[in-house]
């Protein structure tokens, strides 16, 4: 029986299920924890706007937790790699180091230009909106 939520509120058992969802490996494994079945699960992920919403935000709150946790340790990863580079014994572990980091670096420019990219271009539709 599929239970369609249109009052934006989830109940105490699919609460459960977002929980079980973001920490069991699979969506069976997580309807057993539940005590439901797996295709009450999938009737809920496929039918409850509800539900999406909340397994939605539940997910953008523990990538955030993420994000804030890589942001604080960049500097000591990075401080690590440029030690390495410079001082490694191995010329191996220097090269890897470098690698690494030349490596990040490309990444982080990649995601600067996408994302310069991407203001302008929402710029330009919201100009040709006002218009």
């Amino acid at each position: 029986m599929t239970e369609e939520n249109s009052e934006n509120v989830i109940t105490v058992k699919q609460q459960k299920a977002i929980t079980a969802l973001l920490s069991e490996r699979t969506t069976r494994d997580a309807a057993k924890t539940v005590g439901v079945s797996e295709k009450t699960l999938y009737d809920w992920l496929k039918n409850d706007a509800a539900f999406r919403a909340a397994l939605r935000d539940a997910e953008k709150s523990i990538l955030g937790e993420v994000m804030r946790r890589l942001s604080a340790g960049q500097r000591i990863a990075l401080d690590t790699l440029e030690k390495l580079t410079k001082s490694a014994r191995h010329e191996s572990t220097k090269l890897r180091a470098a690698v690494a980091w030349v490596d990040l670096f490309l990444k982080f420019k990649d995601l600067v230009n996408i994302d310069e990219r991407l203001s302008a271009l929402e710029e330009r539709i919201n100009n040709d909106n006002k218009k």
